[in-house]
């Protein structure tokens, strides 16, 4: 489990073709440990190589469907990294598992000195009811709070921290995201459901 809060910001060395899947190689400078987690750009991949700074993860074939690496996967592209909780992590975000539910659209970004206004228009206009007023959103792993939602839009306030230590700072109008919703509303919502069809 992750809380959203970036570590650092790693850079794609390489990446290989598998069939369906892909291997890639991200140089970091956090201190991992082979066989670990790591969520890259919101992803939850396993450490399966790690040398002199580089560790490498595989990507299966669904990992690529449902996340922005289908569109803009390169050498020299940047991600957000976050090493998963350990039981004295502080939690500074909110819970994250680290499976993507779909991605997103930079619609709009207007900076200035205070930060940043995004506004995200969603691939799937289906997941906009697990926004709610002030929630918790993650965008490319980022723990962010969303508000003024629309029918697909939604608008999240970034400080001058965050744009500056994470990769919105590469971010720009047209790029595409990846999107995890609450877990908990994700769990209300189906035992709910369960409740009522049962009835």
């Amino acid at each position: 489990m992750f809380t959203g809060i970036i570590e650092d910001v790693g850079e794609i060395k390489k990446v290989s073709h598998l069939g369906a899947g892909v291997r890639i190689s991200v140089e970091t400078k956090l201190d991992l440990i082979l066989g670990d987690s790591i969520a890259v750009d919101g992803m939850c991949l396993t450490i399966e190589d790690l040398q002199n700074g580089v560790f490498t993860a595989f990507l299966s074939k669904e990992t690529l469907s449902r996340t922005s690496f289908s569109f803009n996967i390169r050498e020299g592209f940047k991600v957000n990294l976050e090493r998963p909780l350990t039981p004295s992590s502080p939690m500074g975000g909110h819970l994250l598992l680290g499976h993507i539910d779909s991605t997103g659209e930079i619609y709009s970004r207007e900076l200035n000195f205070d930060g940043g206004i995004f506004i995200f228009k969603l691939k799937e206009r289906k997941y906009v009811k697990y926004l709610v007023e002030k929630g918790s959103v993650a965008i490319n792993g980022i723990s962010l709070t969303c508000f003024d939602i629309g029918e697909s839009t939604f608008k999240v306030a970034v400080i001058p921290y965050t744009i500056q230590h994470t990769t919105l700072r590469y971010k720009k109008e047209g790029s595409i995201v990846n999107l995890e919703f609450d877990i908990v509303a994700k769990y209300i919502e189906k035992l709910i459901n369960k409740h009522y069809d049962s009835r």
